[in-house]
């Protein structure tokens, strides 16, 4: 996997580089597991404490986490596919960002420990323990692994489409589509 270069912690291209890494891996994860992609953009936040980018579906997260967990449903409804293909598609964003920054991913050290927070309190749940627990810690390592072969397999897509990200600053599923086939790819 090619590793960019990360410019100087105290400039703004830096931030919008490593944002436009992580989502472009969210949304091509996505599109890997044949999940729909609404749209990924760079924003600039309110403060420092908000986030700065984002990733979407037309599946609001409510409803996602009730289908995934089964929560009031009997039985549930959601295969366990499912799970893992949410779970790599929440952790491929840090993970990408870790190898944009030429370190070892660490939820801890990117701007994906949201991501990683959701992932295990969403497991802990359908595992029925607390979300801390070396059970959660355990299978979400299994699922970072998979996570970290998919980005190394597709990183050259998800550069592309961060490179377009930091310039048009929005992108649609269609565009993201595009950009696998190549820079100037017809969005048809």
């Amino acid at each position: 996997m090619s590793r960019t270069v990360e410019p100087p912690a105290d400039d703004p291209v830096a931030d919008d580089w490593l944002t436009a890494v992580h989502e472009a891996a969210h949304a091509v994860e996505r599109l890997v597991r044949g999940l729909p992609v609404g749209l990924i953009a760079i924003c600039a936040p309110a403060d420092a404490a908000a986030a700065r980018g984002f990733c979407s579906s037309s599946a609001n997260y409510v409803d996602t986490v009730a289908y995934l967990t089964g929560r009031g449903l009997e039985p549930p409804v959601a295969p366990p596919s499912a799970l893992i293909e949410h779970l790599l598609v929440l952790l491929a964003g840090a993970i990408a960002e870790s190898s944009a920054r030429g370190v070892p991913y660490s939820p801890a050290s990117t701007g994906g420990f949201e991501d990683r927070y959701q992932a295990e309190w969403l497991v802990g749940d359908v595992l029925r323990r607390a979300p801390y627990s070396a059970g959660v810690r355990g299978f979400l390592r299994a699922i970072e692994v998979v996570a970290a072969a998919d980005v190394r397999t597709h990183w050259l897509w998800i550069e592309v489409v961060a490179r377009e990200l930091v310039t048009a600053r929005r992108l649609t599923g269609d565009q993201i589509v595009a950009l696998r086939r190549g820079p100037g790819a017809s969005e048809a």
